[in-house]
């Protein structure tokens, strides 16, 4: 049986560091020894999980927090239903989950860190799902330590919602009667096309109760497994509700999201989904076929999630299938309706703090007002040409290896780079040959930089710089940036580079690219969404990188305009769009760029 450990923020149970409401400080030496802690646990998780891999999910979980506890620098770890809470002398706190992954053919282990829950002002009345009410109809969970009902509670708990949670025999029919009211709806029970269980035994006391309903077609009995125990299955005769209850419910689904994680709720035609998209629900999740435990567990934590994180719908989808495009036996996770729901309403573009703005309308003009203006540079200067919206002369095309051109911005007071800062633009790139490390022309491992201000323009020198390249085992498009804080001769004070390798997107794709550092934190955004993060380094120093001018479309080599230097990286495609701001960008407000 392959097991794996999933470190997931964005996807099912958080890693999150937050303070237990302790107003002390706390000291540098407990944050040191945190992060060691932290990096100790990182690098050897995996070979704790493979050392208990012949146990069941209960016996590893005791294995592996046994194992945590005697960590230096961890209070203690308990377990708590299919994870393990850790307590760091910092006060701080990790989810540590463990699943049985019968969805895998491989061994796994992830680790992701994610934005934080209050990184934004968003007023949680603007929203473009319908509302924020909550509805769980949590009817049966046939095991009790993987409850999918409890995994949703605790995620929109913890984003400070308060979820109408019922359980097994809580799950009436009646419980139904205003199921219009909610604006996300969980239904954690079995099901078929056109219809889903309830929990409510069938009995002589409701028969006539329901009568009405029965013959209408809104409710039918079938027996149902409750529970399995010791091999034993436990059943009974359940009301079900059909389409026709759904679409005869007194009002209308305003905007809704539906996740129906019970077996084939999207099989065929699937007439409980019309019911429910046709009464006004938005979106609509479910399963083409029957479906485990786990995979459905995995499904609507991840989905109400990514919902949380202001993922719109289609791109919540996108992200389980991605991970998990079918379970075990063949299930397909499937959705309906609009794909552009988002939790809360995407702001508009941010503007505080913006120091320099590139629109490239037919020159390379500061649209800041700060002045930032660039020049256009190069033996065959850029060219205007149609941006991602087909617009003329609305972006500028960078000849790469055979033409290097760039924009130069001369440095200034306001381009400078501290603690908090964001750059962020669109790129279309429509090559993948070009200029490897050692400035010669390559085929297989070319880099292009999008932006840089980096030293005195050496990859070798402190700085930092955005760079694409060609994806994992040749595919897609691959984003990354660096920073460093040493020399050609002393790589150890260099600060960590993180990447992404894009497989989704490939040559003559528009993607948005968003660098945000925020204290210790470097964060990449591709399209509006956080892939990769790592941290700055504890040596950050600015100082000789804000000495130097900001190229666009190149790496700036020693002087280059002096004619002493030479063209790093240059880039081949379309560049839109470059904004500079001296502040980090919160989710929302780089979801509002992704989206202009």
């Amino acid at each position: 049986m392959n097991k794996t450990l999933l470190f997931i923020s964005s996807l099912i149970v958080l890693v999150f560091f937050a303070q237990c409401g302790k107003d002390n400080q706390v000291n540098q030496e407990n944050i040191a020894l945190t992060d060691h802690v932290m990096e100790f646990v990182d690098d050897h998780i995996q070979e704790q999980l493979d050392l208990a891999s012949d146990k069941e999910v209960p016996e590893m979980l005791e294995s592996l927090s046994v194992w945590l506890s005697e960590q230096e620098g961890v209070i203690n770890a308990v377990p708590y239903r299919d994870s393990i809470v850790v307590t760091y002398v910092d006060e701080s706190e990790s989810i540590v989950t463990v699943y049985d992954m019968t969805l895998q053919d491989e061994t796994e282990y992830d680790f992701y860190q994610f934005f934080n829950r209050n990184g934004s002002e968003i007023s949680q009345e603007q929203v473009m799902i319908g509302n924020h009410n909550v509805f769980i109809y949590d009817a049966y969970a046939l095991d009790e330590n993987l409850r999918e009902g409890d995994s949703i509670d605790m995620l929109f708990s913890f984003y400070d919602y308060q979820p109408t949670h019922l359980k097994d025999e809580q799950c009436t029919v009646e419980s139904l009667r205003q199921l219009t009211q909610y604006g996300y709806i969980l239904l954690a029970t079995h099901g078929a096309p056109n219809s889903f269980a309830t929990r409510e035994l069938v009995t002589s006391e409701n028969r006539l109760q329901y009568l009405d309903d029965r013959l209408a077609g809104k409710l039918r009995v079938y027996s149902t497994v409750y529970k399995i125990e010791n091999g034993y299955e436990y059943s009974g005769r359940y009301y079900w509700v059909t389409n026709k209850f759904i679409n005869e419910l007194e009002g209308r689904f305003n905007n809704a999201v539906v996740f129906n994680s019970s077996c084939e709720g999207l099989k065929g035609d699937a007439p409980l989904k019309k019911a429910f998209l046709s009464k006004g629900a938005a979106t609509y999740y479910g399963f083409d076929n029957d479906v485990e435990s786990y995979y459905k567990y995995y499904a609507s934590a991840c989905i109400a999630e990514a919902l949380l994180r202001n993922y719109t719908t289609g791109e919540a989808f996108d992200l389980f299938a991605s991970v998990y495009p079918q379970s075990s036996y063949g299930t397909a996770f499937a959705m309906a309706g609009d794909d552009d729901v988002t939790w809360y309403e995407i702001p508009d573009v941010p503007t505080d703090g913006l120091v320099a703005y590139y629109p490239f309308n037919g020159n390379a003009d500061d649209a800041s007002g700060h002045g930032n203006n660039g020049i256009l540079s190069g033996q065959n200067v850029p060219v205007p040409t149609t941006d991602r919206k087909g617009r003329a002369n609305s972006a500028y095309e960078f000849g790469g290896y055979y033409n290097r051109n760039w924009i130069r911005v001369p440095n200034s007071e306001t381009i400078q780079f501290d603690k908090e800062f964001t750059v962020a633009f669109w790129i279309q790139q429509t090559e993948l040959a070009g200029m490897d490390g050692w400035g010669s022309y390559s085929t297989t491992g070319p880099g292009f930089a999008a932006v840089c201000k980096a030293g005195d323009g050496n990859a070798c020198y402190p700085g930092l710089y955005i760079t694409t390249g060609i994806g994992k085992d040749g595919e897609g498009l691959h984003v990354g940036t660096n920073n460093s804080n040493g020399n050609a001769h002393n790589h150890d004070t260099w600060n960590h580079e993180i990447n992404y390798d894009y497989r989704r997107y490939q040559l003559g794709d528009w993607i948005h690219v968003s660098l945000i550092v925020e204290n210790v934190n470097k964060i990449l955004c591709i399209n509006g969404l956080e892939v990769a993060r790592d941290e700055l380094g504890k040596e950050a120093d600015f100082t000789s990188m804000n000495q130097q001018d900001l190229y666009i479309g190149v790496m700036a080599g020693w002087n280059l305009e002096s004619g002493y230097g030479t063209a790093w990286y240059p880039f081949y495609g379309k560049i839109d769009d470059v904004r500079v701001y001296n502040r980090a960008l919160d989710p929302f407000e780089i979801k509002a760029l992704a989206r202009e």
